[in-house]
């Protein structure tokens, strides 16, 4: 024990978790950036709003830039923005749930198409807060797009094998 009666172990401990910590959000944040999912929250009574980093390459905003309920509607698409300014509207009053699809206006023109989900909660003082994710769904769009519609399901044929690695054929 030292003087401030801690065992000498308690630093080693919590630079085990802080590593661990450290680790955990680096494989969450190269996760979202490979399957184009950022996540964020929302409190509404206050309109804050956080971001994960592959959020702000979503909507291609930079890291310092702070997300505004203002900020989102900058980037959607002029026809889908009544939709979505109604879809706010409703869930900042009603804190239900929600999943929904819209596109995205970029600053060079492109279009992204966006899929967004959210779960509503209630703090301890009653105030609505969504936990949620957003994903790019903008290659899926364009393959189905692309294929006239289809859906494409591959399937091993009756009676083939699988080859593996290795299994010489």
């Amino acid at each position: 024990m030292n003087l401030k009666g801690e065992s000498q172990s308690e630093p080693s401990q919590l630079t085990a978790i802080n590593e661990e910590l450290r680790h955990s959000q680096a494989y969450l944040a190269e996760a979202q950036r490979l399957s184009h999912t950022g996540s964020f929250g929302w409190w509404v009574s206050t309109g804050e709003i956080l971001w994960s980093e592959e959020t702000f390459r979503i909507f291609q905003y930079e890291r310092t830039t702070k997300p505004t309920v203002e900020l989102i509607l900058q980037r959607v698409y002029p026809a889908d923005a009544d939709l979505v300014k109604r879809t706010i509207e409703c869930l900042s009053q009603h804190g239900k749930g929600f999943d929904f699809e819209h596109r995205l206006l970029m600053p060079d023109g492109s279009v992204k198409y966006v899929h967004v989900m959210a779960h509503a909660f209630s703090d301890k003082s009653g105030s609505i807060e969504f936990a949620g994710a957003v994903m790019d769904i903008t290659e899926r769009k364009r393959r189905k797009k692309r294929c006239g519609g289809a859906r494409v399901i591959w399937r091993k044929p009756r009676g083939s094998r699988i080859q593996g690695a290795g299994s010489g054929g």
